[in-house]
C-alpha cells in the first residue's frame, strides 16, 4: 500500500469534487483502483498481486472510508477512516493487533461502514464490481446500483497537480526512451534495448507500466513482449513505453531506423504529418471526432494513403486509457484541463511499424504538449 507524494491539498479537493456529486443518505463505492486513487490517495500492493484482496473506498458527502485487506492496515496506520477486512496475524511488541484477528468479509465491513455513515439507500459502483462482489453485497443486504459517471465527471478534467505528475512522467519515459537508442548498438537485442528503458524509469523514481520494443518486421507487432531479436542495419525500431509518477501514467511512442530504412522514414513523415495536425486542432470546444479527422486526412495526404485506424488517441491521466478515445464516433467535446495521447501508428506485417505518440493538455486557448523531446524520426548510431 502506497501514498501518493502530491500535496494533500489537492487529494482533499478531488475528494471534495467527488463528495459533490453524492446525495444525503447515499454512498459512492470507488472499485477500480484509479478512482480509489483519485478519492484517496492509495493503491492497493495486494491488489495487484492476490486475486481476491481489492482496496475499496466509500464516499459520503461529508466522509470517507478506505476498505483494505488485513495485511495491508498496518501501511495505512496513519491514513483516518481505515476499515480491514478477512483475517490476518501481525504483531506488535508480541501481541497480535485484535482488530485483524477478526475473520469479517468485505460486504461485512461494508454493511458496518455504511451504518456508520448513516447511508439508507442504494449505493452506486464504478463499473469494476465484479458480478460475484455484487451478489455478496446482495446477500449481506446491501443494494447497489452501477454507475461511473461521478467518477469519470470527476476525474475528467486535470487540477495543476495532476497536471505536473503527468509532465514528469512523460518527460521521464522520453528520456528513458532517448537514453536507450544512445546506447544502441547492432547485436543488441529488444530486450537489451526493453532493460534500459525500465532502469531509467526506475532510475528517476517512475514505475514501468508498459514496454513495447520492436526491431524489423516486428516492429509491426502492436503488442509483443520485447524478444531476442538482434539489431541489424536497416531495421526500424518501434518503441511504445509507459510509465507511472504518483499513479499518474505516461503513454509515449517513438520510431527510429538503423541504417538506411526508405519506407519507414516515408511512412514516418506521414503519420508525424497527422499527428501535428490533430495537435493543431486540439482547442476548447473542439469534438475528439475533429481530432481523429484531422490525423487520418493528414495522414493520407502526406504519402500514406492506405492509413486507417479505429481511434488516434484517449484520454488518459490515473488510467491509461481514461474517459474518452479520440474517435469518429466518441460524443466528447474537448475542455481546458482535459489531457489525451495523440498518436498515429500505422502497421505493416511485411515492412514494419511507425508510430509517434504524445501527451497534450488543452488550455484555455489551445493545447500544449507535455513532453519536450523532438518528435522526428530518430537514428541509432547517428553520433
Amino acid at each position: 500500500m502506497t501514498f501518493t507524494s502530491e500535496p494533500s491539498s489537492a487529494r482533499a479537493a478531488r475528494l471534495a469534487e467527488l463528495q459533490r456529486c453524492v446525495p444525503p443518505g447515499r454512498a459512492l463505492l470507488a472499485v477500480d483502483q484509479a478512482n480509489v486513487r483519485f478519492a484517496s490517495g492509495v493503491s492497493s500492493m495486494a491488489e495487484t498481486i492476490y486475486r481476491d484482496t481489492p482496496c475499496w473506498a466509500v464516499i459520503t458527502d461529508e466522509a470517507m472510508r478506505v476498505l483494505v485487506a488485513g495485511m495491508e492496515a498496518p501501511s495505512l496506520a496513519g491514513l483516518d477512516g481505515v476499515e480491514p477486512y478477512g483475517r490476518f496475524v501481525i504483531h506488535e511488541s508480541g501481541v497480535a493487533d485484535a482488530r485483524l484477528a477478526r475473520d469479517r468479509s468485505r460486504p461485512e465491513v461494508l454493511a458496518g461502514v455504511l451504518g456508520e455513515l448513516g447511508v439508507d439507500a442504494a449505493v452506486t459502483a464504478d463499473p469494476a464490481l465484479t458480478a460475484a462482489d455484487a451478489l455478496a453485497l446482495d446477500s449481506a443486504g446491501i443494494r447497489v446500483t452501477v454507475d461511473g459517471t461521478s467518477f469519470d465527471r470527476a476525474r475528467a478534467r486535470k487540477d495543476p497537480d495532476a497536471v505536473a505528475a503527468l509532465t514528469r512522467a512523460n518527460v521521464l519515459a522520453e528520456t528513458a526512451i532517448l537514453d536507450a537508442f544512445v546506447a544502441a548498438r547492432a547485436g543488441d537485442t529488444e530486450r537489451d534495448v526493453a532493460r534500459r528503458i525500465v532502469s531509467s524509469i526506475v532510475a528517476g523514481g517512475g514505475w514501468p507500466t508498459l514496454h513495447v520494443v520492436g526491431f524489423g518486421a516486428r516492429s509491426a507487432l502492436p503488442e509483443a513482449w520485447p524478444s531476442h531479436r538482434a539489431l541489424a542495419t536497416g531495421d526500424i525500431v518501434r518503441v511504445d513505453i509507459g510509465c507511472m509518477i504518483d499513479g499518474w501514467h505516461a503513454d509515449i511512442s517513438r520510431t527510429a531506423v538503423y541504417g538506411s530504412a526508405p519506407w519507414a522514414e516515408r511512412a514516418y513523415a506521414a503519420v508525424l504529418a497527422g499527428e501535428r495536425a490533430a495537435i493543431h486542432a486540439a482547442a476548447p470546444g473542439v469534438p475528439v471526432a475533429d481530432l481523429f479527422a484531422a490525423a487520418v486526412d493528414a495522414t493520407r495526404a502526406a504519402g500514406l494513403p492506405e492509413f486507417s485506424r479505429t481511434h488516434c488517441g484517449h484520454g488518459i491521466g490515473l488510467s491509461v486509457y481514461e474517459g474518452f478515445l479520440v474517435s469518429p464516433t466518441d460524443p466528447t467535446v474537448l475542455q481546458p484541463g482535459h489531457v489525451l495521447c495523440v498518436e498515429t501508428p500505422h502497421y505493416d506485417l511485411h515492412r514494419g511499424g511507425v508510430q509517434i505518440e504524445e501527451a497534450i493538455v488543452i488550455t484555455d486557448d489551445g493545447a500544449r504538449r507535455l513532453g519536450h523531446a523532438s518528435s522526428e524520426l530518430l537514428r541509432i548510431g547517428a553520433g
